[in-house]
């Protein structure tokens, strides 16, 4: 298991997201894949969340980039395990209702 509730410490930003945006993502399907065979739906469903705040903080666009093609691969590597799992489905429900009012107001 990883420790997904790991932050710098006075920053409320979780390191390992941090380390992962610097990262490139691709859609190769390594990572998926990796994601996939290595994490819970309960892990996976909170990275998702602590990316959501990266959204709001909105660093810059380049990270927003990172951030939504990190989502992507996040929800690709358990989509149908999210669907079972019930404790999922809040955070993956505040999660599309963000990228739904990201979408919204990118195109209005």
């Amino acid at each position: 298991l990883i420790d997904v509730h790991f932050f710098r410490p006075g920053t409320g930003k979780s390191c390992l997201l941090l380390a992962l945006l610097e990262k490139p993502v691709n859609s190769s399907g390594g990572l998926r894949r990796a994601i996939s065979q290595n994490l819970t739906e309960f892990e996976v469903a909170t990275l998702i969340e602590r990316l959501i705040f990266f959204i709001y903080e909105k660093e810059s666009e380049q990270t927003l980039d990172k951030v939504l093609n990190l989502l992507r691969v996040l929800i690709d590597s358990h989509s149908l395990r999210f669907i079972w799992d019930e404790q999922c489905h809040e955070k993956l429900q505040k999660a599309a209702s963000v990228v739904t009012d990201l979408v919204s107001a990118f195109f209005s």
